[in-house]
């Protein structure tokens, strides 16, 4: 997963739940946890555009900006991820 910046993974008896930060890629790039995803393997919770953030990133505002926009994508797929879970 050398494109996340960074990831949280617990595994359930149904598979893997892992979080993660999309990064700058095509459509044609192939990537590990897109096939795992695909496969139903793991739930993947990732926001729809680059968070333009850097991984060392100190500026409390971005910080919070950053984790704002994962905690709402994550509440939109509460749902989603209750029925993975089931």
């Amino acid at each position: 997963f050398e494109d996340i910046g960074f990831a949280v993974g617990d595994v359930f008896p149904q598979g893997q739940v892992g979080v993660g930060r999309a990064g700058e890629r095509g459509a044609a790039d192939d990537h590990p946890q897109d096939q795992l995803e695909e496969a139903g393997s793991i739930f993947v919770i990732r926001p729809s555009a680059p968070l333009n953030i850097g991984a060392t990133e100190k500026n409390p505002d971005e910080l919070q900006r950053v984790y704002d926009e994962g905690r709402r994508i994550a509440i939109e797929r509460l749902d989603d991820l209750k029925k993975y879970l089931a």
